[in-house]
């Protein structure tokens, strides 16, 4: 995507702004798509502070007055999202209805910084947010408790509302990354029940045709009860994040999967091969030794 000249500094002093996404990039600065006053889109970046700095501080409207603004067609900004089908797609109620809902948008960033090789009409975020919304369409015509649960669709009113830009979810206490940081979580009860919801979860994915492609500790959502003894029990487990899904028998050119390595072996699916839902057998495997040995560390030497 290329940018636009750089908003002027007499104009960009009179012009308020609203922040449409905030995402920090690769080298930990944080970049901005904001729109003006005027309707118009900008971006720019906030450079990560070398320490002994303090970290920046959340842009307002005055901070970003004080940045290079870049022009961003609208026109190009709506290539990155898919545009609204109402008979394939539920529209999520407004968040403020639900209880703390988990709003999930793709990283739009890699996109904008689009390299060469990669085709500019076709942006990976699109395909990613196209890819998870059908097989979540799917998954809420065939719900499972545990499956992390789907409440369709946000159009955003900055692109006017023929645009998806973010799927609502349900949001958990925490993913089993973090809870299994904490040596107080880690028991044997957890483990089989978190094992056995994952077990659950992709045996239904499974009947349904469909293969989730990255199980992981970080894909694995719980809700917790904490005792007063400091102990932790777990009371639901989901699996979610189907971004990566496919459906069997595809030929499996899909632009996302598990990291390479301990979660991901390339010699069991390479892109190209048709998906079977054997890595997903396989990531059950590792998740089962990785609750034994409460961490990556006892997973390493065997899988990576």
């Amino acid at each position: 995507m290329v940018f636009g000249p750089l908003l002027s500094e007499a104009i960009k002093s009179k012009l308020t702004y609203q922040i449409f996404h905030t995402e920090q990039n690769d080298s930990a600065d944080l970049e901005l798509i904001v729109l003006a006053s005027n309707n118009t889109f900008y971006h720019t970046t906030i450079p990560f502070p070398k320490p002994p700095s303090p970290p920046p501080k959340f842009p307002t409207n005055d901070s970003i007055k004080s940045l290079p603004l870049s022009r961003l067609s609208t026109r190009e900004l709506t290539k990155l999202f898919p545009r609204y089908h109402p008979t394939l797609m539920t529209r999520a109620p407004e968040p403020h209805l639900l209880q703390d809902p988990f709003i999930k948008r793709q990283r739009l960033i890699p996109d904008l910084h689009m390299h060469e090789g990669l085709d500019p009409d076709f942006p990976i975020a699109r395909d990613l947010l196209s890819s998870e919304i059908g097989i979540l369409e799917t998954l809420r015509a065939h719900p499972h408790p545990n499956i992390a649960e789907y409440h369709g669709v946000l159009l955003h009113p900055f692109l006017g509302g023929s645009h998806v830009t973010d799927i609502l979810y349900t949001r958990y206490a925490t993913d089993l990354d973090d809870f299994y940081a904490n040596p107080a979580a880690r028991s044997p009860a957890n483990s089989a029940l978190i094992l056995n919801g994952v077990k659950a979860a992709i045996a239904h994915l499974h009947s349904l045709g469909i293969a989730h492609h990255d199980v992981r500790p970080a894909n694995i959502f719980l809700d917790v009860e904490g005792f007063e003894d400091g102990g932790m029990q777990v009371t639901k487990v989901v699996l979610g994040d189907f971004d990566a899904a496919v459906e069997f028998g595809k030929g499996g050119w899909s632009v996302k999967h598990a990291p390479t390595g301990v979660w991901w072996d390339e010699e069991l699916w390479r892109f190209g091969m048709v998906v079977d839902g054997e890595m997903d057998l396989r990531g059950l495997r590792v998740l089962e030794r990785w609750l034994d040995d409460t961490g990556i560390e006892g997973v390493v030497d065997a899988y990576a």
